[in-house]
């Protein structure tokens, strides 16, 4: 019995075996083999890109680079290659035979107003904790100064960067906000969210972006709401430390936002608030009768390196 009689299912079967090489040439054999490989390209074996770049204007995506992760048969690190798309189309075709799942690293950048994203996995694999770091400038809506953000997230639990073909598409992104001249920010929060929850098809114009808010601030209430505080979840949730690299001050607004927020979290225990010269704090702690673990929340203003560090154990 040759390939050709066989059954769809077990075609698959096949496939999934063959690498993407073997894969390309068994899709030109003839149309019906082609169509089928097209159809089920999400399930098969493509190659796995660890560093992705993104280039944009305000209209389209036009430039891309990426290396791809290594494997047993790659002696040493693949240099970037650089893929120029000249309409939207090359730009999706370009995406639909890699596998973009589990990168290390994802780049934006705005060429129109000089902002970009970056997300990157800087965890050690000997280490059992994941570390994500954040960086994020965009321009000022009142001055040619750009906002600089950084942070990073230490988690106990497994994160990564949890796009696909689909959500990396110029229609996602664009739903993202990516495109738009002011949104960078809102893109920035979404990232930081769907790293944290492991969800990106979060539904996150339903909740707050006050941008007048720091953004240590709007991601502290987006957590709220999508009911990481909440008592009845606490025992699940990933414990994490968040730290923000402010490049302004911890005002006494923010303060009083913390203070008000830690009051309507607590376990039940007084708040353990502490200001010194070197540092602002609030602790709230308790042991948890249902899983025998030490449940925490607490936030940490390092006032000489101006670092925010909030964790949620």
């Amino acid at each position: 019995m040759d390939l050709l009689s066989l059954p769809d299912n077990f075609k698959l079967q096949i496939f999934k075996q063959l690498d993407w090489k073997n894969l390309k040439n068994v899709k030109h054999v003839c149309r019906d083999l082609y169509l089928l490989i097209e159809k089920n390209i999400q399930s098969l074996d493509r190659p796995k890109v660890n560093n992705l770049r993104i280039f944009h204007d305000k209209y389209r995506i036009f430039r891309s680079e990426y290396d791809l992760k290594r494997t047993e048969n790659t002696l040493r690190n693949e240099t970037l290659k650089t893929v120029e798309f000249s309409t939207n189309d090359e730009y999706e075709n370009f995406l639909k035979d890699k596998d973009f799942t589990k990168i290390k690293r994802l780049f934006l950048k705005n060429v129109s107003n000089g902002g970009f994203i970056v997300v990157e996995d800087d965890s050690d694999p000997n280490e059992d904790t994941y570390i994500y770091d954040f960086h994020f400038v965009f321009p000022t809506e009142t001055s040619s100064l750009f906002n600089n953000i950084r942070t990073r997230v230490f988690s106990t639990r497994e994160l990564e960067i949890p796009y696909n073909s689909d959500l990396l598409g110029e229609q996602s992104l664009r739903k993202w906000g990516l495109f738009e001249e002011n949104e960078l920010r809102l893109v920035a929060k979404k990232i930081i969210i769907d790293v944290l929850t492991g969800n990106p098809l979060l539904k996150h114009e339903n909740t707050s972006t006050d941008f007048t808010k720091p953004i240590f601030i709007q991601i502290t209430n987006h957590l709220y709401e999508l009911g990481y505080f909440n008592l009845e979840n606490i025992c699940n949730r990933k414990q994490y430390i968040l730290f923000f690299h402010l490049t302004i001050k911890f005002t006494f607004l923010d303060q009083e936002f913390y203070s008000e927020f830690f009051d309507k979290i607590k376990f039940g225990k007084d708040l353990v608030v502490e200001n010194s010269r070197i540092k602002y704090s609030i602790r709230n702690s308790i042991k948890c009768s249902k899983c025998d673990t030490k449940h925490e929340n607490s936030l940490i203003y390092h006032k000489d390196i101006r670092g925010l560090e909030i964790t949620l154990f």
